[in-house]
């Protein structure tokens, strides 16, 4: 009998913790595609902003003129980096070297480094594309560099 009682214990107690495993998995995921959601939700709305401003034949190169920055790197070489890089190609800001985790040989003639092997290479501004912990990035960039530190994003939005 208590053998039997013991293994039903057992049974139970195991399936409180897979129950509870699964239970925190599904919140971290949740959790996860709450933060992905809101990610792309501003992606878009900025790709928006920046297509108006297009439409009026703006270019984001008018911001750096406006705020006197002649030469930057891009943090974030995804999308947004590739799309403000595009840009900015053949204008007056001069593009120095991107920064990225992943970082390729070059992307249109522009270095790619990582944070730990970008040197003391001087611009003006480090202009960071990705979206979604501004934060977390300007803290890692203030402790590499006395440049200006901008988001894409507020760029789009003061034009």
């Amino acid at each position: 009998m208590i053998k039997g009682l013991t293994c039903v214990l057992a049974v139970i107690i195991i399936a409180g913790i897979s129950y509870t495993a699964v239970h925190f998995k599904k919140k971290d995921n949740l959790r996860y595609e709450k933060r992905q959601l809101e990610k792309f939700r501003r992606y878009y709305t900025a790709l928006g902003q920046w297509l108006a401003l297009k439409q009026k034949n703006r270019n984001l190169a008018e911001w750096f003129q406006e705020n006197k920055i002649g030469s930057i790197a891009i943090y974030g070489m995804g999308d947004l980096g590739k799309l403000l890089l595009g840009e900015l190609e053949d204008g007056t800001v001069k593009v120095k070297f991107c920064i990225d985790r992943n970082p390729k040989v070059a992307v249109r003639g522009i270095p790619v480094v990582t944070m730990e092997q970008w040197s003391a290479e001087k611009v003006d501004a480090v202009v960071v594309s990705i979206m979604a912990d501004f934060e977390s990035v300007e803290k890692l960039l203030e402790e590499k560099t006395d440049s200006i530190i901008v988001s894409l994003e507020t760029i789009i939005y003061e034009m």
